[in-house]
């Protein structure tokens, strides 16, 4: 099988999307599958570190069939992010170029990621009420040019069926994986990093992971579940890990100044991700500022989860939690229950729900799956 994926940037580009493709094609490639890539990122320098050809399309059907040409695709895979192909949002030409590769090309099968969906009207301040109905208008019709249409979380899911009209055929769940290595520390090697650290054995700390907005986020948002902790004595430090850049925003450190106890707060800032993978597993708590309802969907609580983490997180305003994942609702927590077998026990679940179905094996070959079948049904029809 011979897939290109079509994404708005790829690495070196530090970007959510970019590390998704990566790290899925370098797992399908490692299950057989022949991989290459076209990107619209002017400032991408090298695909070197990319297990196959790449090419930089600038828009224009014409092009974007010469590269799947090039490339002898069987499948177009689109990482769509709709901001990714139009600085309104409202991806019209990626449609129009998407079905006269349907047209013209009639042997390549297409496959949609949703990394987002249209942004509601709420969202998009005085221009909402138009964009948002331009942008659910475009990114259906993209949507529904695809064979398959993957999603990460299940109200994405319910809008692509419902909202743009798919069939529910065609329409899968696929987790987006973690881009942190899992670190797996032993207890000795645990205890030693944490020393290496600062911090001592007994010592409960709480960690904020993700770009410096997600943690500015997250410190505003558990604001008192944080106080609460400290001031009981149980919390004994708060260390926020990750960032897009060396400099710490004056933003965050005004926020950490604001608490009564800013010396309980460490701001780590970016480190490599083989280092956030050993920290992480290193910390007891984690708060997560993605509402609950689209929390499979952020690749810091993914990497919560593989490092075992008991994940803190609250539900979105008048939406009821309907998953089984094992985290704590912040707003019930009570820090009394810090070392709790209940805790003991939810950690252990989610880091065995993240061995189990996040990993990008797993990921991989349920996509690789998918697309098989519908391959094999076409060939079929075609007979």
């Amino acid at each position: 099988m011979r897939i290109s994926f079509l994404a708005p940037r790829l690495p070196p580009a530090v970007c959510g999307v970019a590390d998704h493709t990566r790290l899925l094609a370098d797992e399908m490639h490692g299950q057989g599958a022949e991989v290459a890539f076209i990107h619209c990122d002017a400032a991408l320098a090298s695909g070197a570190s990319l297990p196959g050809p790449v090419n930089r399309w600038t828009g224009g059907s014409e092009a974007l069939e010469s590269y799947l040409a090039q490339q002898q695709a069987d499948w177009l895979w689109v990482q769509f992010s709709n901001y990714g192909y139009s600085r309104w949002g409202a991806p019209y030409s990626l449609g129009r170029d998407l079905r006269s590769v349907r047209r013209r090309m009639p042997g390549v099968r297409l496959a949609i990621y949703l990394h987002e969906t249209h942004c509601l009207p709420r969202q998009l301040g005085f221009k909402g009420p138009i964009l948002s109905r331009w942008q659910r208008h475009t990114v259906a019709a993209v949507t529904r040019l695809g064979d398959l249409a993957f999603v990460s979380v299940a109200p994405y899911e319910r809008r692509v069926i419902d909202e743009y009209g798919v069939d529910p055929s065609k329409v899968f769940r696929l987790p987006i994986g973690s881009n942190i290595p899992p670190a797996n520390l032993t207890p000795e090697e645990r205890s030693r990093q944490r020393r290496n650290l600062g911090w001592a054995d007994g010592d409960v700390v709480g960690v904020i992971f993700g770009a410096y907005p997600t943690q500015v986020r997250a410190l505003r948002r558990f604001q008192e579940v944080i106080v609460r902790g400290i001031r009981a004595g149980i919390l004994q430090r708060v260390v926020c890990v990750g960032g897009d850049g060396p400099v710490t925003p004056p933003e965050l450190l005004d926020l950490v100044d604001r608490f009564s106890a800013p010396e309980k707060f460490e701001i780590l800032g970016p480190r490599p991700a083989e280092e956030v993978g050993r920290i992480l597993n290193c910390c007891d708590f984690a708060f997560s500022p993605t509402p609950r309802h689209v929390l499979e969907k952020s690749g810091a609580f993914l990497a919560c989860a593989f490092a075992g983490l008991a994940v803190l997180v609250y539900a979105a305003p008048k939406i009821e939690p309907s998953d089984d994942l094992p985290v704590l609702p912040a707003e019930s927590w009570d820090w009394r229950q810090a070392s709790s077998t209940r805790v003991t026990a939810i950690r252990a679940a989610l880091k065995k729900r993240a061995f189990s179905s996040y990993t990008w094996e797993n990921i991989a070959e349920r996509a690789l799956s998918y697309m098989a079948a519908v391959k094999l049904r076409h060939a079929l029809v075609e007979t």
